[in-house]
Parts: structure tokens; C-alpha cells; sequence
């Protein structure tokens, strides 16, 4: 009889442990939950205020500051509801709190056609002027070289160094040479040992280029427009850079693997000369370099592909930098091709 009881006992622990692991399973997982509510409220957010649903924006992106207080993203979309609405005060407080969490992104900022009822009002002009002497004070100082002698440089280079870099290394490697042009190289985010970007690429690197191109200006000459040059990560971000600001870049210079991301559909190149480089043996590198090509070719705008053998061609040949930049300043260059050579 024990022993029955004993089986009997085992039985029913098993399948009560059965029973308890089947309705662990069953339960939600909340952070999961949490999760799924906050994504499904922040797209709804966004097709709100793309139909200028300011009431329902703002209650959306106010719940999905309750739910994550911590992201960024939230607080900017519901200072852009606010904006909207001409709530001024309320705009910029959301602002500085998106900013404070990390969103650093001066350069979407200063586009961003949501924000364009409060630009002009000093609570917003005074936000802003903050958030850029803080994001100068968080990166490093920019290095240039100036060519000496009374004439004016060759041309005006710009070089966006990559993720980790050394731009103490790469300004000395590039002055080398090219001796006669003024080189700005600004500087990222300081690591330990070297330098990154972020989000605040696009600001910091026009704002170095200003006031560069400020130093170099001649009483009675034409403002240089710089070349904008970047390989790795860096040449996506270079690639942006001059498609945004048109005004300040003549061409770019860019090699990397992901340059169809920077030229978004609607973001016509207006001219710019783009020489893009990628590495001939990945398929994703050259798929991602056609995309770019072909919306500078649809734009009018003259553009060169160019498919390399070496991952980082502007560092590891210094005959496809000085080709590119000739190309970009106008001049005739040849490229070498299967056994023969190509004069463009």
C-alpha cells in the first residue's frame, strides 16, 4: 500500500510540475508585452503626425515616454507634435529632454520641417545655440593643414576619418601628400586610444568646415567649396554630408560598403560630383555603390563607380586618391580597366 502511495504521490507531482510549466509558458512575458506596446504605439504615433493628428500624436508619444522614459526618440516626436501646435515652451522642453538622452542629431534638427513653427522663436534659437556648444565641447579639436605662401591652396579637402581612427595620422599621411591644398580634418568623439562618430557627425563636420573656410578666405577672392572625402563607415557619413549642404561641398570622395544608404530617394545630389569607390569582390558593396550611382546618374548629376580590389582603397593607394580628386576638381584622369585604360 505505501508503495502505491508512492507512485500515486510521484504521478501527481509530475504532472502538477506539467501543469505549472504549461501555465509558465501561457503567461505574457511583461517586458516582452511592454515591448510590443510601445513599437505598436510609436508607429501609430508617426502615421499620426504625418496626418497631422496632433491630438492623437501627442497622446501616443506621451504614452510611450511612460513606458520607456529613457528613449530619446519619444521625447523628440513629441516635441515635433508641440511644434505643430505652436506650443513652444512645451516643444523645446521635449527637445532638451530627447537631447539629454542622447538624441544629437543637430543636423536632422536643422531640416526637420516639424520643428519649423518655432525656429524662428528665441526659446528655440536659444535650445539650440546650448545643444551646439555642447556637442563642440564633446569632441575633439579639428586639425588643418594650410599650405604656405601668399597663393591661394589647390583645393579645400575635407577628410571624415573612419570609426577608431587616428586623425593626427591621417592629416600628417594626407599634407604629405598633398602639400599644396589646405586639409581640415575634424574630430570625432575621443576614445582612449582614438576617435568616433555618431549621430552628431553631420554638425560637427560643417561646423569645423565654416569656420575653416572662413580662415582661408581672401579680401575680393571666391570662397573655396571644399572636396569631402571618406572611406569605411566614414564614407557613407562623407557621402551625407555633401548631399545635405551643397552649398559648402563641390564633390565627394567616398569608399565603403554601405553607400546607398546616404542618398535617400528623395534627396536629389543638386549637382554635387560624387567618385564613389567599393570593394569589387562583395556583392553587397557593389550593390550598395549601383543604388548610390544610378540616383546621381537619374539626378543629372556627374558621378564615377569605380569597383577596387582592396577594402580601403584611399589608405592603401594613394594613385586612386589623387585620380579621384582630379576627376572631382575637373581634370582629365585615366582609370585602368581589364588590360586597358580608360581616360575620363
Amino acid at each position: 500500500m505505501t508503495r502505491t502511495l508512492t507512485a500515486l504521490a510521484l504521478v501527481f507531482a509530475v504532472s502538477a510540475g506539467v501543469a505549472r510549466a504549461q501555465q509558465r509558458q501561457q503567461q505574457v512575458d511583461p517586458e516582452a508585452e511592454r515591448q510590443a506596446e510601445f513599437s505598436r504605439l510609436f508607429a501609430e504615433g508617426l502615421d499620426a503626425i504625418t496626418r497631422r493628428d496632433l491630438a492623437r500624436s501627442e497622446a501616443l508619444f506621451k504614452r510611450c515616454v511612460e513606458l520607456f522614459p529613457n528613449q530619446a526618440v519619444s521625447h523628440y516626436n513629441l516635441a515635433c507634435t508641440y511644434a505643430l501646435g505652436e506650443k513652444a515652451e512645451k516643444a523645446v522642453a521635449a527637445l532638451r529632454d530627447a537631447f539629454r538622452l542622447g538624441f544629437v542629431d543637430l543636423g536632422h534638427m536643422s531640416r526637420d520641417v516639424d520643428l519649423d513653427p518655432i525656429r524662428r522663436t528665441p526659446l528655440f534659437r536659444g535650445a539650440i545655440s546650448e545643444f551646439e556648444a555642447a556637442l563642440l565641447g564633446q569632441v575633439g579639436e579639428p586639425l588643418t593643414h594650410v599650405p604656405a605662401g601668399d597663393g591661394p591652396p589647390d583645393g579645400l579637402l575635407v577628410w571624415v576619418h573612419d570609426q577608431r581612427a587616428s586623425p593626427a595620422r591621417d592629416l600628417e599621411r594626407l599634407r604629405t601628400l598633398l602639400p599644396r591644398w589646405a586639409i581640415l580634418v575634424p574630430q570625432g568623439v575621443p576614445l582612449r586610444d582614438a576617435f568616433a562618430w555618431d549621430e552628431r557627425v553631420e554638425f560637427v563636420v560643417v561646423e569645423r568646415l565654416r569656420a575653416f573656410t572662413g580662415q582661408l578666405r581672401r579680401p575680393g577672392a571666391t570662397p573655396l567649396r571644399a572636396l569631402v572625402a571618406g572611406e569605411g563607415a566614414a564614407g557613407t557619413m562623407a557621402l551625407s554630408v555633401a548631399l545635405h549642404h551643397p552649398d559648402l561641398v563641390a564633390g565627394v570622395l567616398a569608399a565603403g560598403p554601405n553607400l546607398g544608404a546616404a542618398v535617400d530617394a528623395d534627396l536629389a545630389p543638386s549637382g554635387t560630383r560624387a567618385y564613389l569607390l567599393v570593394h569589387r569582390d562583395d556583392a553587397n558593396h557593389v550593390r550598395a555603390g549601383v543604388q548610390a550611382r544610378d540616383r546621381f546618374v537619374k539626378a543629372k548629376s556627374p558621378v564615377v563607380l569605380e569597383r577596387y580590389p582592396l577594402p580601403n582603397p584611399l589608405s592603401q593607394d594613394r594613385a586612386v586618391l589623387l585620380r579621384a580628386l582630379g576627376w572631382l576638381q575637373g581634370r582629365e584622369v585615366t582609370l585602368p580597366g581589364a588590360g586597358a585604360e580608360h581616360t575620363f
